[in-house]
């Protein structure tokens, strides 16, 4: 497997982790209601031994999905809690993520 197809691994968990425990904003994750936010989906992805570099890959990935480049200050929790976003916008996000790894 290739960093890239262990990123798409780790974004599939962390969209299924969202799709079954459901989303949150201001917070990484709420333990008492099981939701995460973006980037708390992909830490809980990311549980497995050894995930260090799918998870900097996938996070990588998700901030060229969502258009967060280097130079542009923002970041993937600012993106998560923009006030009107929704969960089906960031499940889009990381579908986009997993294919731009495909390339």
């Amino acid at each position: 497997m290739t960093e890239d197809d262990d990123a798409r691994s780790l974004i599939s968990r962390a969209a299924q982790i969202l799709r079954t425990g459901g989303w949150c904003q201001g917070d990484y994750s709420n333990y008492t209601t099981g939701e995460h936010c973006i980037v708390g989906a992909l830490l809980a992805a990311s549980t497995v031994e050894g995930q260090d570099a799918a998870y900097s890959r996938a996070k990588t990935l998700v901030r060229l999905a969502i258009g967060i480049y280097p130079d542009t200050g923002g970041s993937i929790p600012r993106w998560n809690d923009e006030p009107g976003r929704t969960v089906d916008e960031v499940l889009d996000a990381l579908e986009r993520a997993a294919r731009w790894g495909m390339t």
